[in-house]
């Protein structure tokens, strides 16, 4: 905006001083002419300021994506460790994609300095859209785990470690969900995946809750016959 008026000032001096001489004056054309340089010093700088300020943005985004993919890389190192096998393969397409990126980013963040070209701004913007989308996939990746191992857990019956993985696993896609745009019908697809471990892990509560309640009664009558039982015993003595 500053920029801008200065614009306008300028010209508005040029076209000033243009009828000026056209009307025949020349006494005020020497501080006319000062004020003019005035005015294209003051843009010059402005000018400069501004590409220092886009240099160091671009140059910060930049640092902001390279910590984002070492972050990824990291976590990926990790699950990698511990992954099912079910999302192994997932595991090794992203590590690629991430070393591309870094890889991509290093090239590119040389290229960040004044007098920069508009498509250094466009790269970095490109490069910051790709890594949102590598998060994106990589938290669905975490979701495909956690359901994996929230699988694990019902077939050991421990419906509080299930109901755990299932919440990660949903917290996971809604993260996704808020990075891309893309891959919709596979995030759509993992989410019914923690559906159905949803009504997999209410029936199976159900059916607990009615053997506990069996159980329970069962006991209860037992102890019932056992007090019983007993009273007559000491009666007799």
């Amino acid at each position: 905006m500053e920029t801008l008026a200065l614009v306008i000032s300028i010209f508005s001096l040029i076209i000033g001083s243009i009828a000026y001489i056209r009307s025949g004056g020349r006494q005020d054309i020497r501080a006319v002419e000062r004020a003019l340089n005035e005015r294209i010093e003051e843009l010059r700088l402005l000018v400069s300021r501004t590409g220092d300020s886009l240099v160091a943005s671009v140059r910060a985004g930049y640092q902001r994506s390279v910590r984002a993919i070492d972050e990824m890389a990291s976590l990926v190192r990790g699950l990698s460790e511990v992954a099912v096998e079910e999302v192994r393969e997932d595991l090794r397409a992203i590590s690629e994609t991430l070393d591309r990126l870094s890889a991509r980013a290093a090239r590119e963040i040389k290229e960040v300095k004044a007098g920069m070209a508009a498509a250094v701004v466009e790269a970095e913007e490109s490069l910051r859209r790709a890594v949102e989308e590598a998060r994106a996939r990589l938290a669905m990746i975490e979701a495909k785990q956690q359901l994996a191992l929230a699988r694990l857990a019902v077939s050991r019956n421990d419906l509080v470690d299930a109901e755990s993985r299932v919440e990660a696993a949903i917290s996971s896609l809604n993260t996704a969900r808020s990075l891309t745009s893309e891959h919709m019908e596979s995030l759509e697809d993992v989410q019914k995946q923690a559906q159905r471990m949803l009504v997999e892990l209410r029936t199976k509560a159900d059916t607990l809750k009615a053997t506990l309640d069996s159980l329970i009664k069962r006991n209860n009558l037992l102890l019932a016959e056992m007090s019983g039982g007993a009273r007559p015993s000491r009666m007799a003595a």
